[in-house]
């Protein structure tokens, strides 16, 4: 027994090594007992996840109002280029809906004003009686600006005897000053006068110093404390510009004075 498992454990031993020998011989054909090397494997796929089509954006409020007038505009057009009845009446619809979009609006701006007292502007009021009230109350308030700036400021007219714009201009300049009680010094080149301004006296080289540009007729306000000059007009005007003039003058000078 002994024996026969000696011959076994020979015979098996003769095998392996005729085997080894048999794949050295041979070579290497591939990777252990594979003819053909395995390939390697790289990070798997990351499929793309299946999704249904995006939602549209969202317009902002400013383009859905650009969208609407566009929209209205292309019916208007279609309305004028084709007037056929059924564009017509198609552009009637959609001004109706402008109209009652606009009503609302105003219903609100209304009942926002009523609400909340921050939001009361009494030059904005749109009630005739109202704005009618509220201009009678401003024309008041500018009159007595301008004869309060009187007392600082005076007036130097300049003017041509030759020119006709100038004879045009000194009865509207002759009422101005007496309504508000301005000083007056009134300017020719050569100290000729106007009926209005007999007392006119000749330049004496201001003209050039606050009129280079030789326009006339012209007014300037003059304050001769300060020597302070200020265009009232260049060219002629009327009473209601001048008074337009006039409040944007002292505007200006209230905001200069408060350091704005």
């Amino acid at each position: 027994m002994t024996v026969f498992r000696s011959l076994l454990i020979l015979a098996a031993c003769s095998l392996t090594t005729a085997y080894a020998d048999a794949w050295k011989e041979a070579g290497i054909n591939g990777w252990l007992w594979y003819k053909v090397q395995p390939k390697r494997k790289g990070p798997p796929k990351l499929e793309k996840p299946v999704t249904g089509p995006q939602a549209p954006k969202e317009l902002t409020y400013r383009e859905r109002l650009k969208k609407e007038q566009e929209e209205f505009e292309e019916i208007q057009a279609k309305a004028v280029v084709e007037p056929t009845l059924e564009n017509v009446q198609a552009m009637q619809r959609a001004q109706n809906n402008l109209v009652d979009q606009a009503a609302v609006f105003q219903k609100l701006w209304m009942l926002a004003s009523l609400l909340n007292a921050q939001n009361y502007h009494e030059a904005a009021q749109p009630y005739p009686i109202h704005r009618k009230l509220y201009q009678e109350k401003e024309e008041k308030k500018l009159t007595q600006q301008i004869r309060q700036l009187a007392r600082n400021f005076g007036i130097f007219f300049i003017f041509k005897k030759e020119c006709p714009f100038c004879h045009e201009f000194a009865p509207i300049v002759r009422e101005f000053i007496d309504t508000y009680g301005f000083e007056y010094k009134a300017i020719s080149p050569d100290g000729s006068p106007l009926p209005q301004f007999t007392d006119a006296v000749a330049d004496n080289g201001t003209m050039a110093v606050i009129n280079p540009e030789g326009i006339y007729p012209a007014l300037f306000l003059v304050n001769p404390q300060t020597r302070e000059v200020v265009p009232l007009s260049r060219g002629l005007v009327n009473s209601d510009e001048l008074r337009s003039n006039m409040k944007l003058i002292i505007e200006s000078l209230g905001r200069l004075r408060d350091g704005e």
